[in-house]
């Protein structure tokens, strides 16, 4: 029973240690990109063709085409342009 007690303390000590890795790779996000976010945070998930555009950005991934809609542009130009957004896959949309 030891070792099963041993197994599982180690597997909560994993999952721990995940969490905390998450939480510290979160994006904390200034004022305006909170603004940006929120105010497309409704209009993306309701919409069947970007639901995890908001997601993304949120985790500092985001993408940029021309099926976006412009509140969806802005946002992932704004949040690139301050560094928040990392990584875009975009075609020629991308215009910075």
């Amino acid at each position: 029973k030891s070792s099963n007690k041993q197994n599982h303390d180690e597997d909560n000590i994993t999952q721990l240690e995940v969490l905390e890795e998450e939480k510290h790779n979160q994006i904390i996000l200034s004022g305006l990109e909170q603004q940006l976010l929120d105010g497309i945070l409704d209009e993306e998930r309701a919409s069947s063709e970007n639901p995890r555009l908001v997601g993304y950005m949120q985790r500092g991934v985001a993408y940029h085409h021309a099926g976006l809609n412009n509140k969806g542009r802005v946002a992932v130009e704004a949040l690139f342009r301050n560094r928040y957004v990392q990584v875009v896959f975009s075609t020629a949309t991308l215009d910075m």
